[in-house]
């Protein structure tokens, strides 16, 4: 952080049993894997395969049952 006209590094103090490693990392190796196979077999086959995430579609229409009572 910067003080005055210096720049200090910043300083947690924590005990080492809190400190984990962050799951986010697992997912992308995950996610790399899976693309890696997903291109093998493409190309096996002679295929185009998209590898980019989609985003999730919207979900099934479904009817809400409101309550008997007058408002």
């Amino acid at each position: 952080k910067r003080v005055r006209g210096r720049i200090i590094p910043k300083r947690i103090n924590i005990r080492i049993e809190h400190v984990k490693h962050s799951k986010c990392r697992e997912d992308f190796l995950k996610r790399v894997k899976e693309n890696e196979r997903l291109l093998k077999e493409a190309k096996a086959t002679g295929k185009t395969v998209n590898l980019k995430r989609q985003p999730q579609p919207p979900r099934a229409a479904h009817i809400v049952k409101g309550a008997e009572k007058p408002v």
